[in-house]
C-alpha cells in the first residue's frame, strides 16, 4: 500500500530556500541550508546540504510498518562521501534502523543502525548522475532486505537481523541525509515514495517512478470558505512555496467545503496513486476537524477527519490508489476530470 510520496515540486523556485519543507517533513535539521534545484525530469528537486553538522529530512510517522519499501532518485554533487541515502527510523524516530549507506568509493552498504551487514563489490553511484535507489526491509530479528539501484538488486539477504531497536518489529519513518558543503555541492533528491507490503497493489518495489505535482487552477461550485483577499479561491492556494498568512482561505463553519479543478497531467499510464495534500492551522484555542475531499464523476469521497490542533501550519494528506468513481486505478483523464479540496468536519 502506498503510504507517502513527494516530487519536491512545491517548495519554491530553483535556487531558493525551500518554503514549506518543515510542514511536510517536520523532523529535519539545518533546513536553512537546503535549496530547491532543477528536477531530473522537469519540475524541481531538493538539495540537502549543510555548512556544518548533519542535515536531514524525515517523513511524518507513517504507521507501524513491518515491511518498509522506499525509493528515491539521488544525484550526488561535488564529492562522494560516506552518508546514508535512505534510512528507516524505528521507535517513532528515536532509533536509527536499517539504512542504505553510500560509501566514499561509490559502493553501497546495507546497515542495521551502525552495523554494516554487507557492501557491494562494485561502485553504483557516480558524481553528477541521477540514480534510483530503492530498499525493501522486513524489520525483525529474523528479517530480510533487498537494495536495488536502477531496478537491479545489488544487495539482499533473506534471513538476517534488521531490527536495530530491542522491541518493535516495525519502522515508522524514512529519513534522507545531505553532506557538509556549500550551495550546489549537496545531494539532489527527487521522486520519493514509501509503501509497505500490505494490500493488493503497491506492495513491492515500484521501480523508477516519477512524482508529478499539480496545483489548483480554477474554482468550482463548491466555494464556501472566506477569502483573505481577491475573488478567486484557487489563486490563494496555488503557490509554489508556502506563503503562510499572505494568502489563504478560512472557515469555522462545519460542512463548509471548497473544491478545485487542478492542472492537467495528460495521458499518463501506470499511475500508482495520488496524494492529496493540504496545509492548515487553527487560529484560536479550539481544535477543528478537516476532511480531505475528492469528487470524481458522480462520487464524492470524503476521507476520515484529521484534527488541526496547532496554531502553526501543518500538512495533512491522504493517499488514493484508485479512482473512487470507478474503483479502478487512476488514469490521466480521470485525474484531470476530478476535483479535490477540503471541508470543515
Amino acid at each position: 500500500m502506498l503510504k507517502f510520496i513527494d516530487g519536491f515540486d512545491q517548495y519554491g523556485t530553483v535556487a531558493s530556500a525551500p518554503s514549506g519543507i518543515e510542514e511536510v517533513w517536520p523532523s529535519n535539521n539545518n533546513p536553512v541550508n537546503f535549496r530547491v534545484r532543477a528536477g531530473r525530469i522537469g519540475g524541481e528537486s531538493l538539495e540537502l546540504v549543510v555548512s556544518s553538522g548533519t542535515g536531514f529530512i524525515t517523513t511524518k510517522n507513517l504507521g507501524n510498518l513491518a515491511t518498509i519499501i522506499s525509493g528515491v532518485a539521488v544525484n550526488v554533487q561535488n564529492a562522494l562521501t560516506t552518508i546514508n541515502l535512505l534510512e528507516v527510523r524505528e521507535d517513532d524516530n528515536a532509533t536509527q534502523g536499517f539504512n542504505v549507506q553510500l560509501q566514499s568509493d561509490g559502493k553501497i552498504a546495507a546497515r542495521r543502525g551502525t552495523t554494516t551487514l554487507a557492501t557491494t563489490a562494485a561502485a553504483h553511484v557516480v558524481l553528477n548522475t541521477w540514480v534510483y535507489i530503492e530498499m525493501k526491509v522486513s524489520v525483525a530479528e529474523a528479517g530480510s532486505y533487498d537494495i536495488q539501484v536502477n531496478g537491479v538488486s545489488v544487495l539482499s539477504n533473506g534471513s538476517v537481523d534488521t531490527r536495530a531497536g530491542t522491541t518493535n518489529n516495525y519502522g515508522n519513518r524514512v529519513r534522507m541525509y545531505g553532506p557538509v558543503g556549500g550551495a550546489g555541492t549537496g545531494h539532489f533528491y527527487d521522486d520519493f515514495y514509501v509503501c509497505d507490503a500490505t494490500g493488493s497493489v503497491n506492495n513491492n518495489f515500484l521501480g523508477d517512478r516519477r512524482v508529478i505535482t499539480i496545483f489548483p487552477n480554477a474554482d468550482t461550485a463548491d466555494e464556501d470558505f472566506a477569502l483573505s483577499t481577491g475573488s478567486d479561491s484557487f489563486a490563494l492556494l496555488d503557490d509554489n512555496g508556502l506563503d503562510d498568512d499572505t494568502t489563504y482561505v478560512e472557515s469555522a463553519t462545519v460542512t463548509d467545503r471548497d473544491l478545485f479543478d487542478f492542472e492537467s497531467i495528460g495521458s499518463l499510464a501506470n499511475i500508482n496513486g495520488i496524494q492529496h495534500t493540504a496545509i492548515a492551522r487553527k487560529t484560536d484555542v479550539t481544535n477543528f476537524d478537516m476532511d480531505l475531499v475528492t469528487k470524481s464523476g458522480g462520487t464524492t469521497d470524503v476521507a476520515a477527519s484529521q484534527t488541526v490542533g496547532s496554531t502553526s501550519y501543518d500538512s495533512f494528506f491522504r493517499i488514493q490508489e484508485e479512482d473512487p468513481d470507478t474503483t479502478d486505478p487512476w488514469t490521466g483523464s480521470g485525474v484531470d476530470a476530478a476535483q479535490f479540496g477540503f471541508d470543515v468536519g
